[in-house]
């Protein structure tokens, strides 16, 4: 009798899997991501892999050399507007953020609340220190070099 109906049930770790399986995914480039970004096909891999790729205005606005602006056409991210409220409240705590840094977290924080699997792609320390505040958001490094080298 204690085998009955055992096969039918999930275990919690793979219904959890199976959940973020299913959930949207998000990649959040930063200005540095793209600036020292080397392999456009790594982050158009991503996007295969089912993640919708985003920029926030803010972000869009740092970027004006010709080599970043073609990787952007090239992976033809959605352009993501902000609410200004929530910049300005996250810039209040976080001081050492930048308009386009905190646009970034406010928009990770949001997609996170919506159910979103979120992944920022940066490479400046001070946002990725603010990223790692948030439950649910994964950093991708492109080019960070912490600390002094000898």
């Amino acid at each position: 009798m204690g085998g009955e109906g055992e096969a039918g049930k999930v275990k919690e770790g793979e219904h959890v899997r199976e959940v973020k399986d299913k959930a949207p995914k998000a990649l959040i480039l930063d200005s540095s991501g793209i600036f020292h970004a080397r392999d456009a096909h790594a982050l158009l891999s991503l996007s295969e892999g089912g993640y919708i790729i985003m920029v926030t205005r803010q972000v869009l606005e740092e970027v004006k050399d010709y080599r970043s602006l073609a990787l952007l056409e090239v992976l033809k991210p959605n352009v993501v507007d902000v609410d200004e409220g929530d910049v300005e409240r996250i810039m209040s705590r976080a001081r050492d953020l930048s308009r386009a840094d905190a646009s970034i977290v406010a928009l990770a924080s949001r997609l996170v609340g919506e159910g979103y699997v979120v992944r920022v792609v940066t490479d400046d320390v001070k946002l990725i220190a603010a990223i790692k505040r948030l439950r649910g958001v994964e950093v991708i490094t492109v080019n960070v070099r912490l600390g002094k080298r000898r």
